[in-house]
């Protein structure tokens, strides 16, 4: 969390609060751009109307897309472990059914909820997946996470499509050894994967060419592609925070600052691959409604909201007093050049909650 004030902000917390029509492809204003090595997202800014992909090769972008990865620095790069929208498309998923107060939907929902539950672990890491990967470590994987969430948030890709890539990622790289310089390019490959699966309108392949700033061809793409999907067993269906917490927030009927706050914690999750091979995806979207509760109103859970979130969520409290107290410890610490989910999350339009203070946070946890 950071303490940065919202007028050092400014500019950039107003950029996402109107983010533009993806798939322009005016490049007026286009900058260099640095290559993988460095510490800040390079951010190119365009102006012009959204007009439709001609063809494969026709580089599309949205507005100030990042096009390339930044990377840790020198002595971040030794790190081995780690401790323990509103928008129409940004908070549809598995379980963002719509109903109001039929019986046959409302039971149909929670059909679903209960049979994700019971495949809760299915298609997740569930080992630190590092010692196959001598050439990467944890905090590569956050930053490309981070950027995954800004080009995610700049495309206007639906929120299970972000959970998805990055599941696709992990998965991969539990099972297949890739050099440095290879994980961006597994990266794009998620995400290309993660929109044909569940966009309506998925990014074509300029647009991911566009977002690697020409690093990656077409065709270098489309083989990691394949041997990703391979490696996967095509393999695609797989529960994440994103499956669940849409579900829980709508059922428990939480105002919307709570709902704003569970969509940060869960997104903050993404980045700690501790949390993800710790917790199955529906204990950890159960606990990030828990604190997002807590940190709305800065206050402990009242007695009849926490039997209605066990009610709801199928977990008890004291069954999940191990994941709250790492949440709250993830969420406590500073994701140093990790910027990208800080700016969203910082935004009008989520409520500003990532500058909202987390220090009352532990003393929730400790239950």
């Amino acid at each position: 969390m950071t303490s940065t004030t919202m007028s050092e902000h400014a500019p950039e917390i107003e950029e996402y609060e109107q983010p533009t029509k993806k798939r322009v492809t005016a490049l007026s204003g286009r900058r260099p751009f640095r290559d993988i090595t460095n510490l800040h997202v390079a951010v190119v800014a365009i102006d012009g109307k959204k007009q439709p992909s001609q063809d494969l090769d026709t580089p599309v972008a949205d507005s100030s897309v990042p096009r390339v990865l930044p990377q840790a620095s020198p002595e971040e790069e030794t790190i081995a472990t780690v401790k323990t929208s509103e928008s129409a498309g940004d908070d549809v998923a598995l379980l963002d059914l719509t109903f109001e107060t039929e019986d046959d939907e409302e039971l149909l929902a929670r059909e679903i909820y209960e049979r994700l539950l019971q495949k809760n672990m299915n298609n997740t890491v569930t080992s630190d997946y590092f010692n196959l990967q001598p050439k990467l470590n944890i905090k590569m994987r956050s930053i490309l996470v981070d950027w995954l969430v800004e080009v995610h948030y700049r495309f206007k890709l639906q929120t299970q499509t972000l959970f998805l890539a990055v599941n696709y990622i992990d998965r991969f790289l539990a099972t297949t050894t890739i050099e440095r310089d290879q994980l961006q390019l597994v990266g794009v490959a998620g995400l290309f994967i993660a929109g044909k699966v569940e966009e309506i309108d998925p990014i074509v392949l300029g647009d991911m060419i566009y977002i690697s700033d020409d690093m990656f061809t077409g065709e270098q793409i489309m083989d990691m592609e394949r041997t990703m999907l391979a490696a996967l067993h095509f393999d695609l269906v797989a529960p994440t925070l994103e499956s669940f917490v849409p579900y829980l927030t709508k059922t428990l009927e939480v105002e919307s600052t709570v709902k704003h706050f569970s969509s940060y914690f869960s997104q903050q999750a993404l980045l700690h691959l501790p949390l993800l091979t710790t917790y199955a995806p529906g204990m950890l979207a159960a606990g990030c409604l828990y604190l997002a509760y807590a940190a709305a109103n800065s206050e402990q859970p009242p007695s009849d909201w926490v039997l209605e979130w066990e009610h709801v969520t199928k977990f008890s409290l004291p069954d999940l007093t191990r994941c709250l107290q790492d949440l709250c410890a993830t969420l406590m610490v500073p994701s140093r050049n990790l910027e990208a989910l800080e700016r969203k999350f910082s935004s009008k339009r989520y409520s500003r909650v990532a500058q909202h203070p987390l220090e009352q946070l532990s003393s929730f946890c400790c239950l």
